[in-house]
């Protein structure tokens, strides 16, 4: 939908599935309504063909280091609890904007990536995969307040604080098929239960 660069634009991305709740006016609409569908179907959509290349290729980077330490299915598990975890901040801290992107499963991976290089810094590899993280990390607070309204970094902290809240427990439950999953998928729950417990406070017209 839309221009192929600048993608559908807001409301475009609405009718898509793009995560919002208030509109501006104050009134209730999406997620508001109780659309939670739309804190997942929102990572899969982007602002343009830029906006999903970046993000594509950031997942390729650090899919690739997740799934080697951790296995194609607990990445796959990981991507969409981290995911729906950032919705979920994303939607609290900013409900009146139309969100979309996998950027905030991306910053997901980032924080698991951060965990699994903590426990092992005292490798030259660990060492190194703990530099990577901080330098991204740096990197991206520059982009945010260089374009401060045109990123969403309240879905980039909530998929990062997720990340590394799913990292540790996919570590500490390494040897616990069924422990591993409940621990990844409470982070997944916990980010709809955050857009629950927003619905539960917003006052519309």
């Amino acid at each position: 939908m839309g221009a192929l660069v600048s993608g559908p634009g807001a409301f475009g991305m609405f009718r898509a599935g793009g995560a919002i709740g208030v509109t501006p006016g104050g009134q209730a609409i999406g997620i508001g309504l109780g659309e939670y569908w739309r804190l997942g179907s929102s990572i899969f959509l982007h602002f343009g063909i830029i906006h999903l290349a970046v993000n594509a290729y950031s997942l390729y980077i650090l899919g690739g280091i997740v799934e080697t330490e951790f296995g194609r299915w607990r990445l796959i598990a990981l991507f969409f609890a981290t995911g729906l975890f950032a919705s979920g901040v994303g939607y609290v801290l900013r409900p009146d904007a139309v969100a979309a992107g996998a950027s905030g499963a991306v910053f997901g991976l980032l924080g698991v990536v951060l965990v699994h290089a903590y426990q092992r810094r005292g490798s030259a590899l660990g060492a190194m995969r703990m530099r990577m993280v901080w330098q991204v990390l740096l990197m991206n607070v520059v982009i945010t307040f260089v374009s401060i309204n045109s990123i969403g970094w309240q879905a980039h902290l909530g998929g990062f604080v997720g990340g590394a809240i799913a990292g540790y427990l996919a570590e500490r439950t390494r040897g616990s098929a069924v422990a591993n999953a409940v621990g990844i998928a409470a982070v997944g729950v916990a980010g709809v239960l955050l857009a629950v417990a927003k619905n539960s406070t917003l006052t519309t017209v």
